[in-house]
Formats: C-alpha cells, structure tokens, sequence
C-alpha cells in the first residue's frame, strides 16, 4: 500500500502499522514503518495523519537511534527526515551512515543517492541512483522514477521520460518528474495536457508543499523545476 505512492493507500498502510506498534509499542520495524507514512506525505505534498508529522517522526527515530545505533534503515530514514526539516548536511550524513552499514543494499544506495540529489550533487546522485536500480531490478516502481528527477537536472530529458513506461503510482506527485521531463525536451503542449490530466485525478495533492520539491539546497535546483512547473500549467 505504501509502495502505489498516492495519499489514500499511504492513510491505510498507516492503519496496519498502527496495529503493528500496538502490538509491539517498542519495536523498531513498527514505528520505522509507521514514520515512513508521515516522511512520504510530507515528501508527496499530501494530507497529513498528524500536524506534527516530522517533528513526531524525528523524535521517534532518534530515540531508535540511540538504541539501534547501527540499523541502516534508521539512518536511512533519518537522512531523508533531515532533508524535509532543512538540515542537507545532517541529511547527507545519515545517508552515508546508512551506506557504510549496509553498502549492498540497494535502499542504502537509494538513501545516499537521494541525498546527494537534494543536496545539490547531481552527478554523484544519478551515479549512486542507477547502481541501485541496477542492482535491485524489483525496487517499487513509485521509488525508481526519483531517478526522472535527477535526469531532469542533469539534462538527461528523454532517459527521465522514459523512465515511466511501465511506472506503477499513478497518483503520485512524482508523475509530474514527467512532466518535467517533456519541457525539457520541449513538448510543451504534451506537457501541458498531461497536467491537466494530472491536476483533476490529483484534487489532495499540494505541490506546493511537496518536499521532494521543495527540499532542495540550492535555489537554482529548485528553480529549474518550479520554472518547468509554470510552463506546463502546474504552478505552486
């Protein structure tokens, strides 16, 4: 449910982890599952479950933290929530640590990738993206297309495009990496009407307020999309 990458599966995969953490009100994998909820709303621009979505989840984690000091997967998670709260070089860190733990995990690699990307690496993050998904040929459809967001930076158009030939997520805020995409390679008009398409099945979807948008260090990086964003109809 988490994995289909659209706001109403992500409320009901809460659901499961919320029973989970009842059950096991001290275990890491619950509450792990449960913050991943809260990070992709706030990642996706969606309603969130709670207001205090990534003050809750950075408390949780860090608490995890200090008992599991050597769980990739907290880093990992850790990584992503620090980049949603603005700290890039905290963000940036976990993402190493996590590596380092488990350097042939392919959610390590997406981790360090990520944060490299949002960090304003460019070229390291499209290296460390594509060695995942080469690595790991079943990672979630709606976590392989971050990969069109670096493309689109690095100029790479049409490899971001295709990327979403057999893209799973349909309601997710990372179609619009499409859409990014199509203006780089300047079919505007398809863009355009792709938007529009987007915008009526996407109604709880605030762009604005999407952090895998706006979590972006440098300001020419964020920039770039919010400019491709305009051209195709999709402002903020």
């Amino acid at each position: 449910l988490l994995h289909r990458g659209n706001p109403v599966d992500c409320a009901r995969a809460r659901e499961f982890f919320e029973e989970a953490v009842q059950s096991d009100p001290h275990g890491l994998f619950p509450t792990l599952c449960l913050c991943w909820t809260y990070a992709s709303e706030l990642a996706g621009g969606w309603p969130l479950g709670r207001a205090d979505a990534l003050e809750f989840s950075l408390r949780e984690m860090r608490d995890h933290m200090r008992r599991h000091p050597r769980s990739a997967h907290v880093h990992r998670l850790v990584s992503r929530l620090c980049i949603l709260d603005g700290d890039h070089a905290q963000g940036v860190a976990h993402a190493e640590r996590a590596h380092e733990l488990n350097p042939y995990n392919s959610d390590m690699m997406i981790a360090l990738g990520l944060a490299k990307l949002w960090n304003g690496e460019l070229d390291m993050a499209v290296q460390q993206l594509e060695q995942a998904f080469s690595t790991n040929s079943y990672v979630p459809g709606i976590i392989k297309i971050y990969l069109a967001l670096a493309y689109f930076l690095t100029g790479r158009f049409d490899d971001g495009a295709k990327l979403f030939d057999n893209a799973e997520g349909s309601a997710s805020v990372t179609n619009i990496y499409r859409i990014l995409n199509l203006v780089g390679m300047e079919r505007v008009e398809q863009a355009q009407s792709e938007a529009h398409l987007w915008l009526a099945k996407n109604t709880r979807i605030d762009i604005g307020k999407a952090g895998s948008i706006n979590s972006f260090r440098r300001q020419g990086d964020r920039q770039r999309i919010l400019d491709a964003l305009n051209t195709a109809g999709l402002t903020t």
